[in-house]
């Protein structure tokens, strides 16, 4: 699962020596160097570092292979290398590319559920009541697959082993067994939404998954191409379909790719979320997955978001926006969280929906409801940007709220950025997997919160538990884990128990019935735009929450962090322990693209690379940082993002009646030329950035001899 990559040696030499022959300027290894970017046995930092290589080759053979890499490779990483080192060169192709549009189905194919009362079929997920879940195993999950605690890029955890019909009827409820897997692990299940299919991520190898126990296979010894492996050897998650009576199972993703949490599109393509992104978290260097689309038949794949952390749990809103839960990595130690965004199915219009504002309330929540609250090594926090947001699973509820989980238990969010309401169940229960079922009620999973301590077994909430409680080791002692299918209605929080087999975690329950689809959003998802750049828009840097971006920002400079692609050998080593663990706790690279003056008017407009990870600082005269923005931002090719200005207040925040100075002349161009000043961006304190860090940063952690100066 999420430590079998990591059953490698290391240091990675092979990745040493390629990067050298490109900077030695080796031509005639050229081919070598082809080979090993097409080789799709080769680790992403091995193709990653081939691509450079053949950059600084530059020969016609070393071109043509980045042609072909800037049109087909399958790490977006890899593709948006190539497409940079062509368009330095002016040999980049800069084109607007129609993609046929997939056939809905026809309206009356989908017979609208018109029955009062809760559905009476479900799809849902068996597996073991206990997983392995602890801190020093770096899980990432707490041991009722809940909610995320610690900023880990596993694939997906809320893993089972089948999947299984419930029919509930007057007489008692029935339960079939759907797919009958004898090892690996499903999970991620949807309906789609005419009620025939049902979608789902497989993985069919089932080692344990702690990496030292996986065997490991040298490259040497498989057949070219060989990720597509029969039975149990398989560690790749792929995308899985299947007829929602279990026949016409078939495998819609292959390679060596996580293809994990896939729903379906209301134009009948589907979302997931993939490691094809081609980067790695900046803290313990996971491969990120981010917001991928294909075709309903696998093919047309293409990443539509970035980040360095993860983009998990796609659902579709109501207006046809992919909603979804960013793990928001920042500058390694500095945020860690999860917040709620939506986008659009091109990636287009990425926005957060629920999240920053609301720090403070969560924090008290964790310290009144979570059984791991925010004390400890593993979590502790000096400021509320660290590990506090941890709402997740989102799906669409009424009234432009959304239903997602929480440490402690269901909540309501919205309308708008700054409202919620925790769904008023008993807090003893943890609660995940939401899906809203109609009338005000939700289906999910739950199980009741208990713990061995001494020898005591204590409930959540209770005065005992209140008493006895002592931080992260009572979390690693949950008991009596017994994931139960339950409906709840949401404004009274009264509990309906559905299902429950007490010796199998039950989950992730979705209704089997047609349910009409959505209106795609208007702005022509069917056309992508396939150019090397986009731009940056707003209003005025000085409207802002932050006196000393209004009264003395002048400048704004543009940084990009650059692809986490390499990893190295830390924390614990092999030869001391056997849970050797690779971990970077080093940050991304960061370049500087450019710094340029604010309008009069404090407006700016700027030209910067598509499908990069950005943030922008609003500088005074004299360069010092006034206004920073915590988190990695992008633009998809030829958008143009806009904003009122920098750190403006959300939902209150009145359109400017008047036009800005900057839009009177072409956006100022903040592309890579070559030679940009590069630093390592990582801050060691949680939560906050003092000015006098962020210089340092900035030049002691210098990778080019200019910054230093």
């Amino acid at each position: 699962l999420e430590h079998a990559e990591y059953n490698d040696p290391g240091p990675r030499w092979r990745e040493a020596y390629v990067r050298a022959l490109g900077r030695l300027g080796k031509k005639q290894h050229a081919q070598l160097l082809i080979d090993i970017l097409e080789d799709d046995r080769n680790v992403m930092d091995l193709q990653y570092a081939a691509t450079l290589a053949l950059d600084e080759l530059g020969t016609p053979k070393a071109l043509a292979a980045l042609k072909q890499a800037e049109a087909k490779h399958p790490l977006r990483s890899v593709s948006l290398l190539a497409r940079e080192a062509l368009w330095r060169r002016g040999l980049a192709q800069e084109e607007r590319v129609a993609i046929p549009q997939p056939a809905q189905a026809a309206s009356e194919e989908i017979p609208i559920k018109d029955a009062p009362g809760p559905p009476k079929l479900y799809v849902f997920i068996k597996g073991e009541n206990e997983m392995r879940s602890d801190f020093n195993a770096q899980a990432g999950l707490d041991p009722w697959r809940q909610t995320y605690t610690v900023n880990n890029a596993a694939p997906t955890m809320r893993v089972g082993s089948n999947l299984y019909l419930l029919k509930v009827g007057e007489n008692g409820n029935k339960v079939e067994q759907l797919t009958h897997f004898t090892g690996g692990y499903v999970a991620d299940c949807e309906v789609s939404w005419n009620g025939k299919k049902i979608i789902f991520s497989r993985r069919r190898n089932s080692e344990h998954r702690n990496y030292s126990e996986v065997p490991h296979t040298p490259a040497r010894l498989r057949k070219p191409g060989e990720f597509e492996l029969d039975g149990k050897d398989d560690p790749w998650w792929h995308v899985w379909e299947m007829n929602v009576d279990g026949t016409g199972l078939r495998q819609i993703t292959r390679g060596p790719y996580h293809d994990v949490q896939p729903t379906y599109l209301s134009d009948g393509r589907i979302v997931f979320s993939s490691t094809r992104l081609g980067l790695r978290d900046e803290y313990h260097g996971y491969p990120s997955i981010g917001l991928t689309v294909m075709n309903s038949d696998g093919s047309d794949i293409h990443v539509i978001g970035f980040n360095l952390g993860a983009d998990r749990e796609p659902a579709v809103l109501d207006d046809g926006r992919i909603a979804f839960a960013r793990l928001d990595v920042f500058y390694s130690r500095l945020k860690s969280e999860l917040t709620i965004q939506a986008v659009h199915p091109d990636g287009t219009k990425n926005t957060v929906l629920y999240g920053p504002e609301r720090r403070g309330y969560w924090m008290g929540v964790h310290k009144k409801y979570a059984a791991w609250t925010l004390r400890g090594a593993y979590g502790g926090s000096t400021d509320n940007r660290n590990r506090v947001l941890r709402t997740s699973q989102p799906q669409a509820f009424d009234d432009g709220r959304l239903i997602a989980t929480s440490s402690a238990g269901l909540v309501l969010l919205g309308p708008g950025r700054n409202q919620e309401t925790l769904v008023p169940h008993d807090r003893k229960w943890a609660a995940t997997s939401p899906f809203p079922i109609g009338e005000g009620k939700v289906v999910f999973a739950a199980t009741v919160k208990q713990f061995k301590i001494g020898d005591k077994i204590v409930t959540a909430g209770t005065k005992e538990f209140e008493a006895l409680k002592k931080g992260p080791k009572l979390f690693q002692s949950a008991v009596n884990i017994d994931l139960g299918l339950y409906i709840v209605d949401a404004a009274t929080g009264e509990m309906t128990p559905l299902y429950n087999d007490p010796q199998t975690a039950d989950f992730e329950a979705r209704p089997i019935m047609a349910r009409r689809p959505p209106p795609s959003p208007a702005e022509a998802p069917y056309t992508r735009q396939d150019s090397y750049s986009a731009k940056l828009f707003a209003h005025s840097a000085r409207n802002s929450r932050e006196a000393r971006v209004a009264s003395r920002g002048r400048l704004l400079r543009v940084i990009e962090g650059q692809a986490v692609i390499s990893r190295h050998q830390g924390q614990k080593n092999a030869v001391v322990s056997p849970s050797n663990r690779w971990k970077n706790h080093a940050g991304t690279h960061a370049r500087v693209l450019g710094t340029v003056p604010l309008a009069a008017d404090g407006s700016f407009y700027v030209e910067v690379p598509a499908d990069r990870l950005l943030h922008l600082q609003v500088l005074d005269a004299d360069r010092r940082v006034v206004g920073n923005q915590l988190f990695w931002m992008y633009a998809r090719p030829g958008e143009t993002r806009s904003c009122i200005g920098c750190h403006e207040t959300p939902d209150i925040t009145i359109a400017p009646n008047q036009s800005a100075l900057a839009l009177k002349v072409p956006a100022v161009k903040t592309l890579p030329t070559g030679g940009e000043f590069s630093y390592r961006a990582k801050m060691w304190l949680k939560g906050v950035l003092p000015d006098e860090a962020e210089e340092r940063t900035r030049t002691v952690r210098a990778v080019n001899l200019i910054g230093r100066y």
